[in-house]
């Protein structure tokens, strides 16, 4: 195997690693909705995401985003609540979409998920 691929290995075990430090049991989907949530905001240089852009971008269901930001937001769903990593807020400009924003705890957990030591 070429020294390159062991490196990707161990970056993914290492990422693996860090969401089972948050839930251990965690979905795919709510794996790629962050990772988006973050690829959207560094790939824009701006500090927050619409909603919609996930939909578009996953292979998962409008629904499956939806359940995905309710796990890292702060609400509450059937008695669940949220992880706290992801603020919503509506969108000025059209009250229809919803734009989310990493909290500090957030902002944190996506830091160490994708330094290279896995510290922040």
């Amino acid at each position: 195997m070429r020294p390159e691929m062991l490196v990707e290995i161990d970056t993914l075990r290492r990422q693996l690693t860090t969401f089972a430090t948050v839930d251990y049991r965690m979905s795919l989907p709510s794996m790629m909705a962050i990772i988006e949530v973050a690829y959207v905001m560094a790939n824009e240089n701006t500090n927050t995401a619409p909603q919609s852009a996930l939909v578009k971008a996953l292979p998962i269901t409008h629904a499956s985003v939806s359940r995905s930001v309710t796990y890292w937001s702060q609400h509450t769903s059937g008695g669940v609540v949220g992880k706290g990593f992801i603020n919503t807020s509506q969108n000025i400009d059209n009250r229809r979409n919803t734009d989310l924003r990493f909290t500090p705890k957030g902002g944190m957990f996506v830091r160490t998920l994708f330094s290279s030591t896995g510290e922040t």
